[in-house]
């Protein structure tokens, strides 16, 4: 167990629970995985951080924001862009 591989894994654990990854990258990910106690918590909560979201449910439109809110968002954004492009 290495911290780039670790790292990889984590990089890309969204992916791999999802069955995004080519068969191969799973294999050395299982692999990596079985051997690695903290990479195997890091995926036990994932999954489980997945599960609790999947079983949330939108309770109806939330509707507009506020205009106050709307408004400050408005100001944070442009003061972002202008700090962008100094």
């Amino acid at each position: 167990m290495t911290t780039a591989e670790c790292k990889e894994v984590f990089a890309l654990l969204s992916h791999y629970i999802d069955g995004e990854l080519p068969d191969e990258v799973c294999r050395q990910m299982t692999t990596h995985i079985e051997g690695c106690p903290p990479c195997v918590d890091f995926l036990k909560s994932l999954e489980k951080t997945v599960g609790l979201c999947r079983q949330m449910q939108a309770k109806g439109d939330p509707g507009p924001l506020p205009a106050e809110v709307s408004l400050s968002l408005k100001r944070a954004y442009e003061q972002f862009r202008n700090a962008e492009s100094s």
